[in-house]
């Protein structure tokens, strides 16, 4: 009698790609561009908040119908809310009236936006890249500093063919091989490890293995 295994767990490298266009240069660089307007249209202070809202996950409720209240009485959020404002308007932080919910929301749908969600994946790269806080990212920063490809494209397994799992394992491999020299040789600190190791942490039959 024939028995069709079950699959009870899937493992597959982080960067999958839907098709062979989606590994293009121009097709990574119309994405990149995207990111890099939207983030020149924010000011230090926008990113601020920003960056309060989704590590809060606040976002959500930017779009919500709930008259009356802000989506965070919490006094950081209040001061950068303020802040904002007033730099909006062009006055004093102090000669601003009282919050309302309808002031807030007016001045946060025009800032924020669901591609944001991607543009800060970058920006928490590039902070955590760079060691510097978001708000003091430049637009520089994004042309002198590696962003990978999982952090612009839209990735989805199950519609993605399997020998682009391979591919980007094997661009895994390959990056990890030549910091890991500029770590030997320059001394250069990052989070590379040596190839052998490479292999045992994260083997090639793991990547896309079915466990029955």
């Amino acid at each position: 009698m024939f028995i069709i295994p079950e699959p009870t767990i899937v493992q597959f490298e982080g960067i999958i790609k839907n098709n062979l266009q989606s590994l293009s240069y121009e097709n990574w660089k119309s994405t990149f561009q995207q990111s890099l307007l939207q983030f020149k249209r924010l000011s230090k202070n926008n990113l601020k908040i920003l960056k309060y809202i989704i590590d809060n996950d606040l976002h959500k409720n930017i779009f919500s119908n709930n008259p009356g209240t802000l989506i965070s009485n919490d006094e950081e959020y209040i001061n950068l809310l303020r802040i904002n404002i007033s730099e909006e308007r062009n006055i004093n932080v102090n000669s601003l009236p009282n919050l309302e919910n309808f002031r807030e929301r007016n001045f946060l749908q025009k800032i924020y936006d669901p591609n944001v969600l991607s543009l800060f994946k970058i920006l928490n790269h590039l902070s955590d890249k760079l060691r510097k806080p978001i708000e003091e990212i430049v637009e520089l920063d994004f042309y002198n500093s590696p962003i990978d490809d999982s952090l612009i494209d839209v990735n989805n397994l199950f519609s993605s063919q399997i020998e682009y799992i391979f591919y980007n394992y094997a661009k895994r491999r390959d990056l990890n091989r030549k910091s890991w020299f500029y770590k030997n040789e320059d001394k250069e600190e990052n989070d590379s490890i040596s190839d052998e190791e490479l292999l045992i942490a994260f083997p090639l039959h793991g990547r896309l293995s079915m466990i029955f």
